[in-house]
């Protein structure tokens, strides 16, 4: 799985990526790489194990960071969506909104 660092650090105050690459291996989450792109944005991939389906999502691994480093996790607040659209929870729901965003 791919994290990007700027990602997680709306979740969670990061240490230096010197102190927390060998800290999310010694928490059991293998880091198979670490690269720094052109335009300075960092992305760590990890490896997530089946056991752990908690940590397939960027909140999951900022919540373990906050954990490991006694951290806070913050609230990120998420936009409105469109409520003229209701599926009534199916899976249809976020095809259709995608569907609208794009049409317009």
């Amino acid at each position: 799985m791919k994290i990007p660092l700027s990602w997680l650090e709306n979740y969670v105050q990061l240490p230096p990526t010197s102190e927390l690459l060998p800290r999310l291996t010694e928490i059991g989450h293998m880091v198979d790489g670490f690269v720094r792109l052109p335009d300075g944005q960092c992305i760590v991939s990890l490896e997530i194990r089946t056991n752990r389906p908690d940590c397939l999502s960027i909140l999951g691994i900022a919540r373990e960071v906050s954990a490991a480093f006694r951290t806070p996790v913050r609230e990120v607040r998420l936009a409105a969506q469109d409520s003229s659209i209701c599926c009534r929870g199916t899976r249809l729901c976020v095809f259709l909104a995608y569907q609208r965003r794009r049409a317009r």
